[in-house]
């Protein structure tokens, strides 16, 4: 029995030892590698996961700062709720002012030099005109005046059909029936002058009126667009930011307003301030407003709506 024993204890030995053989046999094969296809990396190399790069803290070459984006959120508001300034209303031989305004106007006098003492004004157009007569004094032309302001139905007819030809638009279709155009000529004149364009005071005003949110409505060899000769006397008030881009770009209100049909939006720094002006269509009667900026709306009288946020 002692026998048997010490014979199995025997083969089990020796068949441990034939299976150590077997082993380090397999590993000298294999070069130490841990992949039998990776033949080129040395025996004694550590093998190491490959480095991902932190993409999350990374600095990127700074490009040129990016406009700021416009205002968000924004919100769907019925026009019944909105304040319509009527600052870009489009008025001309092709769009008629759509309602008698008359009972909105402010008399100019005496708060600003008038012919007469029985002129009206939009109370905005009149706050405005009465700044830049202001600085047109302080600039050495103290003697202006308003000529003519707001006009009725009545008196349009018969302007228009006593003026030249080129110099006047039918009832309904004048810019003097929304209060916010201005006829400015010298103290004591009786009539309107193209010659006022060459003096001094006339170039202050082409220069300057944009500060106050006034543009020279018919400038010269415009009349193909606007249907009225040059009227160097004519200012008519939209805003100080819509002023600026036309006067900067020697474009009238027509071209503006198309081309904000064209774009949709403009942006427009005077001085750092940044004005964002959107153009939109309403959708079932409501407008799309920004809810985290000071806004005005104002109809273009074309259809469309002009949104003016900062």
């Amino acid at each position: 029995m002692f026998r048997k024993i010490t014979n199995i204890l025997s083969l089990v030995a020796l068949i441990a030892v034939i299976a150590v053989a077997i082993f380090f046999v397999f590993i000298a094969g294999n070069g130490g590698s841990e992949s039998p296809l990776d033949t080129n990396q040395p025996s004694n190399s550590t093998t190491r996961p490959p480095v991902t790069q932190d993409t999350t803290t990374q600095t990127p070459d700074t490009p040129e700062r990016a406009p700021e984006p416009p205002p968000s959120p924004w919100q769907w508001t019925s026009l019944s709720e909105i304040f319509n300034t009527e600052y870009l209303m489009l008025v001309n031989r092709d769009f008629a002012i759509p309602r008698d305004v008359q009972s909105e106007m402010v008399q100019t006098y005496p708060r600003v030099r008038s012919r007469g003492d029985s002129r009206l004004l939009h109370e905005s157009a009149l706050s405005a005109l009465e700044d830049m007569f202001a600085s047109a004094s302080a600039a050495g032309f103290a003697n202006l005046m308003l000529f003519s302001g707001f006009r009725t139905i009545a008196a349009q007819t018969n302007n228009y059909n006593n003026a030249p030809a080129g110099f006047s638009m039918p009832p309904w279709h004048s810019e003097h029936h929304t209060g916010l155009a201005v006829d400015i000529a010298f103290v004591g004149n009786t009539t309107l002058s193209s010659a006022f364009g060459n003096t001094s005071a006339g170039r202050w005003l082409r220069e300057n009126s944009w500060r106050y949110g006034f543009i020279l409505r018919y400038p010269e060899n415009t009349m193909h667009i606007t249907s009225i000769d040059y009227e160097p006397w004519h200012f008519r008030f939209i805003g100080v930011p819509h002023a600026y881009f036309i006067h900067t770009n020697e474009i009238v209100l027509e071209e503006y307003i198309d081309l904000l049909h064209e774009r949709e939006s403009l942006r427009v720094n005077i001085d750092g301030t940044i004005y964002y002006i959107y153009w939109q269509m309403p959708v079932d009667g409501q407008l799309n407003l920004p809810t985290d900026r000071e806004f005005i709306v104002s109809s273009d009288n074309t259809g469309g709506y002009i949104i003016t946020a900062w």
